[in-house]
């Protein structure tokens, strides 16, 4: 009997002993959950610290984009604006011209209407339809020199002997070669606007006019047309009509203001 009371203190005590070990490992697991947890926090804190921080650069550079970005919309439309204003200043500029050529050649109808009045005018017509009829049989007095029968050549190869002969002024040659183009309609305007030359060099000043005038109304774009409007503006003078001539002149500075014709040409009111 007290063996057995001695017994179960002994189991008593063990049991006890057990209770307070499982109480005392519990106790520390719970501590090292709780360190761990903790230490997951702050991991976790970092982390987010990090990204915060990535997220902040990424937000600077996008600011920083954004602002470039803003600087070149606004280059590239500054650049556009000087374009579109470049643009409007060449046409306006050649729309200016183009008015002036425009005034040029009604100046031309003009001078051909006052022209028609004078008898010059009536023996002009009456030898440019003589000159039309028999235009074939003039080119061949070319040949009576040892020249080659320019109503058998090619249109261009008439062409280069025309401008020849009117370098070496042999104005009566080129005339011929002119009119022979003029009938084959090849390159009619520089052909009346040399046919005019011809003219205004003979000092035949109220032909030439007529000349000039079929030039422009074919193609006023030649590079000849600042010399045509001077010519045309010294024709005038010298036939009388003051008028015209001073439209003329006034037409030539306007539109061709850095040629070395609208340099010498006076300035009139």
């Amino acid at each position: 009997m007290k063996f057995h009371l001695i017994l179960l203190a002994l189991l008593g005590a063990s049991s006890l002993f057990g209770a307070e070990t499982s109480a005392f490992k519990s106790k520390a697991a719970q501590n090292e959950a709780i360190s761990n947890a903790q230490s997951d926090i702050v991991d976790a804190k970092q982390n987010i610290e990090g990204l915060q921080s990535v997220v902040g650069g990424l937000s600077e550079a996008n600011q920083k984009l954004s602002i470039r970005i803003g600087d070149v919309e606004s280059a590239l439309k500054d650049d556009i604006s000087v374009q579109i204003e470049q643009i409007k200043k060449s046409q306006a500029e050649q729309s200016e011209k183009l008015d002036k050529l425009t005034e040029a050649v009604k100046a031309l109808g003009a001078a051909m209407g006052a022209k028609t009045k004078t008898e010059k005018t009536d023996k002009k017509r009456d030898s440019k339809q003589e000159e039309k009829k028999n235009s074939k049989e003039q080119t061949k007095s070319v040949a009576k020199e040892n020249a080659p029968d320019i109503t058998k050549m090619e249109p261009k190869a008439v062409l280069d002997l025309a401008d020849k002969a009117y370098k070496d002024k042999k104005y009566s040659d080129a005339k011929k070669a002119f009119v022979l183009l003029l009938d084959k309609n090849y390159k009619p305007a520089y052909a009346n606007f040399m046919l005019g030359e011809i003219a205004y060099n003979s000092k035949q000043y109220a032909d030439a006019i007529p000349y000039y005038r079929a030039s422009v109304n074919l193609y006023d774009k030649g590079n000849y047309m600042p010399k045509l409007l001077y010519h045309t503006a010294i024709s005038c003078d010298k036939i009388g009509d003051t008028a015209n001539a001073n439209k003329f002149y006034a037409a030539l500075k306007q539109a061709y203001p850095d040629s070395a014709e609208a340099k010498v040409a006076p300035t009139r009111n």
